[in-house]
């Protein structure tokens, strides 16, 4: 990567941040303002003077448990608190994540064929996006920004040839340390969409080769990386999982019992929309999930 397309994304990001990097202003959030600034705020302070990470949030819930939260263990927030006070801190955070996601979807889109004026609109998009601009002022999501494109980089360098042992472990790692730092659900969907782009690779990539390790190595080491990483981040998974069913979201109140559920799962890779009284169709958990744009499809398949 050029040194003027850094500049470039730096200059973007910070132009876009400036209010919360130059003017001292928070982000006006519903789940940033009341729940992502009083919990790090505490995290950060208790870090801080500790050296370690407190086992229980005494001002959430009445009391919580910190490891059953999406309160970031591992978090490149905790590497700012250290050296600057807790807002300076987190907004430094979030300006990072959003420019870590610039970079590193335009090395995906770059590694993918993309001229350098598409790569960085590609970025920008992604980036930028209404979505993630509400949801990635939250830690748990903007360390997602740069976590998702950097797993579909790896898996597309695996394919293309690239040390697989160097590339197994530096899979499992980042895998391991998503489960500490980002929003789970966000992570298992991905997960799956990253194993499966991993076979779309393997599948239409290498139709010549005959040999199953050979056509299908870039599968087999993404599973086995995603496997790896998902068991170091079990100590983090296992006690979520038995508390799930003790929560106020049990029951499938607001679709906890449901994580695994057919229609969550459809609607994390096809565009959709709801249309009233379609929960005739229950299995897909009263989302009537429709295609748009059948051309974008045909070409796909061709």
């Amino acid at each position: 990567m050029k040194l003027g397309i850094f500049i470039l994304f730096f200059v973007l990001t910070a132009v876009i941040f400036w209010p919360i990097l130059g003017q001292n202003k928070v982000i006006i959030n519903d789940f940033t303002l009341y729940h992502n600034y009083p919990l790090v705020s505490f995290v950060g302070g208790f870090f801080n003077d500790y050296g370690t990470l407190p086992s229980w949030l005494p001002g959430y819930l009445s009391g919580f448990p910190y490891y059953l939260g999406q309160f970031l263990p591992v978090s490149h927030f905790l590497l700012f608190s250290r050296f600057f006070s807790f807002l300076t801190a987190f907004n430094l955070a979030i300006f990072a994540g959003f420019l870590g996601g610039c970079l590193t979807i335009y090395l995906l889109a770059r590694n993918l064929g993309l001229s350098r004026p598409a790569s960085v609109t590609t970025a920008l998009i992604y980036t930028f996006s209404q979505l993630n601009m509400w949801l990635s002022s939250m830690l748990a999501f903007n360390v997602f920004l740069f976590i998702l494109p950097s797993l579909f980089l790896l898996a597309l360098k695996l394919s293309r040839g690239w040390q697989p042992m160097t590339g197994f472990w530096a899979g499992a790692l980042i895998v391991a340390l998503s489960w500490y730092s980002v929003f789970s659900e966000f992570l298992v969907f991905s997960l799956i969409a990253l194993i499966l782009f991993a076979v779309w690779l393997d599948f239409w990539g290498k139709r010549e080769v005959k040999k199953f390790w050979l056509r299908f190595r870039t599968t087999v080491l993404t599973t086995l990386f995603v496997l790896v990483g998902t068991l170091a981040g079990s100590l983090k998974i296992l006690p979520t999982l038995g508390f799930l069913e003790h929560s106020v979201r049990a029951k499938g109140a607001l679709g906890s019992t449901t994580f695994f559920g057919l229609g969550d799962l459809v609607t994390q890779f096809f565009p959709y929309f709801s249309l009233p009284y379609s929960n005739f169709v229950s299995f897909l958990n009263n989302n009537f999930n429709l295609y748009i744009g059948v051309m974008a499809l045909a070409l796909a398949v061709a």
